[in-house]
């Protein structure tokens, strides 16, 4: 019996079917278009997941499947992924939704989640828009460190870099972090925004943040690390020998407590101090509140505050709106569809004709 009418639920999930299916089409026709040194590769956990070559439910799978160059698209799921482990790997691509909540709820309810990503002996690899409750980089122990790592636009529960040269976080949201180990080397936190929530972090080494807010951070020790550029809020008092005297370089921040920045070894120069001021007093988005240890990943990180405009080290804003390029929290899934039309009326078993406008990453 065909559905004529727009009313009711039959015809809501009518729509919605034919949506899923035009986006699998046009995901399809999108992951032809590659050459012999690339391949895209489809994950997707859901019953709608189709059948393909390049068409897989579980992640493992095809992460064990990829060759360099590959790239992996994480479709979004009320499913977690689980916990998987790269290793040996070069050249790989994952790529979820992205991690703006209110665009994830108004178009899916839900993002690309992982449990446990492991990475051993691998090299080239980027993490974009992906949830990971904790990403793994080596054991420190291994003679064979990861080398170039890239993660953007995603959520990380935690990170533990065990033993890696080259690692560039950005445009991401981190609960927790642990660069205890003295021979990583080249790790850049850029734009990020770090929120332990009251969880004390593990030790900083060897690792530099630019303009990134730390929100409630309690740390173990800070040693052979650069600041520039960062905002501090609602910071714990540190106690002695956390910072003072471990070859630290404090340059254009803003702290909301008095710390010991430029004793022994460290040098500290135009940071900002006052103790007097809460994330209101800071952030011109009216939305950002004075009553949560929890900083929103929907704020907007612009600042109001004065001494915090134009103050960094390279002339932009203190903080994640500063810097070079630009902040953002956006989505990152390839294709993204913004638009579909659907004629208003639609009778089973007959051609359609369906509108579908997406954008690529």
């Amino acid at each position: 019996m065909g559905i004529y009418s727009t009313d009711g639920i039959e015809y809501f999930n009518k729509q919605k079917d034919i949506m899923k299916k035009a986006l699998f089409i046009l995901i399809a026709v999108l992951a032809t278009q590659t050459t012999t040194a690339q391949n895209i590769l489809i994950v997707d956990n859901t019953e709608a997941n189709p059948s393909g070559s390049n068409y897989y439910s579980d992640l493992q799978e095809a992460i064990d499947a990829s060759v360099s160059g590959d790239i992996i698209h994480v479709l979004p799921s009320p499913i977690s992924y689980g916990s998987v482990d790269i290793e040996d790997k070069e050249r790989l691509t994952l790529i979820g939704l992205g991690y703006n909540t209110s665009a994830i709820n108004k178009n899916f309810n839900y993002g690309s989640d992982l449990r446990t990503v492991d990475v051993d002996n691998s090299s080239n690899l980027v993490f974009k828009g992906l949830q990971i409750h904790n990403l793994s980089l080596d054991n420190p122990n291994s003679t064979d460190p990861s080398s170039t790592i890239v993660v953007q636009g995603s959520v990380l529960g935690s990170i533990t870099a065990g033993f890696v040269q080259g690692l560039t976080v950005s445009n991401s949201y981190i609960d927790l972090i642990n660069l205890s180990y003295n021979d990583n080397t080249a790790i850049i936190f850029r734009r990020c925004i770090i929120n332990p929530a009251g969880s004390s972090d593990d030790d900083i080494r060897n690792a530099n943040f630019h303009n990134s807010i730390f929100f409630d951070l309690d740390i173990g020790s800070i040693s052979n690390s650069t600041f520039k550029n960062n905002i501090f809020l609602k910071t714990t008092d540190f106690g002695s020998g956390v910072i003072e005297d471990n070859n630290n370089t404090f340059l254009n921040n803003f702290f909301d407590i008095t710390l010991p920045l430029n004793e022994g070894s460290n040098f500290a120069e135009n940071n900002v101090v006052n103790e007097a001021l809460n994330p209101t007093d800071i952030f011109a988005d009216t939305a950002v509140s004075n009553s949560t240890n929890v900083f929103d990943m929907n704020w907007d990180v612009t600042p109001k505050l004065s001494s915090l405009l134009n103050a960094g080290t390279d002339g932009t804003h203190i903080g994640p709106s500063g810097g070079v390029g630009t902040y953002s929290n956006s989505l990152f899934s390839l294709p993204y569809v913004y638009d579909i039309i659907i004629p208003t009326e639609v009778k089973a078993g007959e051609d359609i004709e369906v509108t579908i406008k997406a954008k690529g990453n």
